[in-house]
């Protein structure tokens, strides 16, 4: 009887069909930006200034020292706290000091504590699945993205810390939100963005939380930011005062929106679109603020996605990459928006963003794959520098040039001391080496007048 009903009426093996399908396409979707991300070699290892700064700040382990403020930033000084070196020094440790295992086992822990994230959106939280996989995987489908996920900077960690503070928030639990805050600050000083959003919204509950327990705050609070207020005592100010009297790097405040292009899409759209669609989008995120029924936790989520289209104008510059922060926030307005719609919208929703994702991905896999992402690879470092320490001498001088000296100086640097090689150009010995970082199909040769004279 049953299988007769069923047969009279296809409805539900389409939906059965369509499930499979869908099913299949995250399986395949997952499975292709993993084996993107995941470094597969030396040769997909980008190891450019940012990435060896970290390094070699965290090997000071080895000498029981650290860093008490955080990474270089664009404006002059450095990110508030050390919150990053302390992480990148136990990945250090766990790396044994290999540049290869201390890229991945980096990229496995962010995309391990994402992975875990989203899982508590949807088991916690009840976010509805489907709709949650997809928009990660579409937001992870982009190139940005994925270079974060594939090295060691910030902002993989912001990006990381952001999901998690979001599900606290979402769930009611204002002291570990605090706390969070406070360390993604450390990562990022553009995480003061929703720090100041958090607190306009939810003054008031972290508030009564501070007054059931006071001790953990404070004991978490000092422990937090005692290290960069050591550093303000030690150097009489130091980087706070930095901060503090920091310009920004454009022309002055100046209306112009965020250009969300490098974030999220990996396809050209045209430049007379995207200021009046982010001009509609930012109305549609500013009556969803205002809106009566609209829940407070909701309404922090589209504040910060309003604000941050508004940065640009208030900076004065357009450096995308500190708004990694954005894609948690994203992902949490989708779904809220997806919640409001009837099931058939919500169907082509979907359907519409997996679209999206999939284009995205596609349109940079081929760059991914042939390398051509990769500005600093470590194998062309490792052959360079190979060169220099076939010449025999476990000191040389070191000269670099050219447009790339400052990103490779460092990268080359280190690289050397593991092969047993002390570069410096003060240095007293019979062995020059020039490496010039422009010029291509350059010779490799050594001259005992002018030295070896590399072209990278």
């Amino acid at each position: 009887m049953y299988f007769n009903s069923v047969k009279s009426n296809p409805l539900p093996k389409l939906k059965l069909a369509l499930s499979l399908t869908g099913f299949m396409v995250l399986v395949i979707w997952f499975g292709w930006v993993l084996s993107i991300i995941i470094p597969k070699g030396v040769w997909d290892i980008s190891f450019g200034s940012d990435q060896a700064e970290l390094f070699y700040s965290a090997s000071k382990i080895l000498d029981l020292k650290i860093d008490l403020i955080g990474h270089p930033s664009i404006w002059g000084f450095n990110h508030p706290g050390p919150a990053i070196r302390i992480y990148y020094m136990l990945v250090f440790l766990l790396s044994f000091g290999d540049i290869f295992a201390f890229f991945l086992i980096d990229t496995f822990f962010k995309v391990s504590m994402i992975s875990f994230a989203i899982c508590l959106f949807i088991r916690k939280l009840n976010f509805p699945k489907i709709p949650t996989l997809v928009g990660m995987l579409a937001i992870a489908s982009n190139d940005y993205f994925i270079s974060l996920m594939k090295t060691p900077w910030p902002y993989g960690l912001v990006i990381v810390g952001v999901l998690f503070f979001l599900y606290f928030v979402l769930d009611g639990e204002y002291f570990y939100s605090f706390i969070l805050l406070n360390i993604l600050i450390q990562f990022s000083i553009t995480s003061i963005v929703f720090f100041v959003v958090y607190s306009i919204y939810f003054w008031e509950e972290t508030f009564n939380s501070f007054k059931k327990h006071k001790l953990p705050y404070i004991l978490f609070t000092l422990g937090i930011w005692f290290p960069p207020i050591l550093e303000a005592i030690l150097n009489k100010g130091g980087n706070f005062i930095k901060i503090l009297t920091a310009k920004t790097p454009g022309q002055g405040i100046s209306f112009e929106l965020l250009d969300i292009r490098p974030l999220f899409f990996n396809f050209n759209l045209p430049t007379e679109l995207v200021q009046p669609g982010l001009a509609v989008s930012l109305l549609a995120f500013i009556y969803l603020i205002i809106a009566k029924n609209s829940e407070k936790s909701h309404k922090m989520v589209f504040s910060v996605i309003a604000v941050s289209f508004l940065m640009p104008s208030l900076i004065g510059g357009k450096e995308f990459y500190y708004f990694a922060y954005l894609y948690p926030f994203v992902l949490v307005a989708f779904l809220v928006g997806i919640s409001k719609l009837r099931s058939r919208l919500r169907f082509y929703a979907v359907a519409l963003i997996t679209f999206y994702g999939v284009l995205n991905l596609g349109c940079v896999s081929k760059k991914y794959i042939n390398g051509g992402w990769n500005d600093f690879p470590l194998t062309q470092i490792n052959e360079l520098t190979e060169e220099i320490r076939v010449l025999g001498h476990k000191k040389v001088n070191l000269f670099i040039d050219g447009p790339k000296s400052i990103s490779l100086g460092l990268p080359i640097l280190i690289v050397l001391s593991q092969k047993g090689v002390e570069a410096d150009p003060s240095f007293v010995s019979p062995t020059s080496v020039y490496i010039h970082t422009s010029g291509p199909n350059c010779q490799v040769n050594f001259d005992s007048v002018k030295g070896t004279h590399i072209c990278f």
